[in-house]
């Protein structure tokens, strides 16, 4: 039996990053990420890895490939 595929796995594609404006952030960061190379740069990103300000990054591991 494969879970992933189970119906409450089905998650609505929201856009997570403007629950940051939501709440008031003054310069929000959102990022989308799909591969592992994305997250790798992402991560090694200077910006990133030291923000200003409150950031979210959606992570989508590719299981509906």
């Amino acid at each position: 039996m494969v879970l992933i595929s189970r119906e409450y796995n089905n998650i609505a594609d929201w856009n997570y990053g403007k629950l940051l404006e939501v709440f008031g952030a003054k310069n929000p960061r959102s990022f989308r990420v799909q591969t592992k190379d994305e997250l790798t740069k992402l991560l090694s990103d200077k910006e990133f890895s030291d923000p200003k300000d409150v950031q979210v990054y959606s992570l989508f591991d590719g299981f509906d490939e």
